[in-house]
């Protein structure tokens, strides 16, 4: 089972002062509520069948951000859930271990996900010189792609996984 949901909400609040209660609620449902709910869906007939492959979407944005917002409107909120994320994979990983199961998560960088997406869009929207700032710091000198992210998650629910669990990969360019 693959968790990738996320977002901070269509309210945008610049610190923990204009975040309000709504905000918050929204959010850590959002991210983390949905995630707990779809693992305690599955765990039981997984457990039954003594195998299972989860894998959890955080982001790289767990360790906190600095300066300006950019496309993450509700900053708090989604640094908390993407936070919580990974505390909920790695304490899964260690309930569920022993019945064969392998949870995991992956935490991706700046990630342009498919031409369609918001994100995608406002990118290209940007001129080079507005676009190099936000890949600069990228050592890979490119924002990631929703196929860098596919080829790990499939990597972490393949049968090929046999041994990787509890783990939170970045997948950040080497940011």
């Amino acid at each position: 089972m693959i968790n990738n949901v996320g977002g901070s909400g269509p309210n945008a609040a610049a610190d923990v002062e204009s975040t309000t209660d709504e905000m918050w609620d929204y959010v850590l449902s959002l991210n983390v509520g949905s995630a707990f709910r779809f693992c305690r869906a599955v765990s039981a007939a997984m457990k039954a069948k003594r195998y299972g492959k989860i894998v959890n979407v955080s982001s790289t944005l767990a360790n906190g951000m600095f300066g300006a917002a950019g496309t993450v409107g509700a900053r708090i909120p989604y640094v908390t859930a993407k936070s919580a994320i990974i505390g909920l994979t790695k304490q899964l990983a260690k309930d569920l271990g022993p019945f064969g199961i392998s949870v995991n998560a992956i935490a991706p960088g700046f990630t342009l996900p498919d031409p369609e997406a918001r994100v995608t869009k406002k990118f290209n929207a940007l001129s080079p010189d507005q676009q190099r700032p936000l890949v600069g710091n990228i050592p890979m000198g490119r924002p990631g792609s929703g196929q860098d992210m596919a080829h790990v998650v499939c990597f972490l629910a393949s049968p090929r996984n046999t041994y990787v669990t509890g783990q939170i990969l970045a997948v950040d360019g080497g940011a």
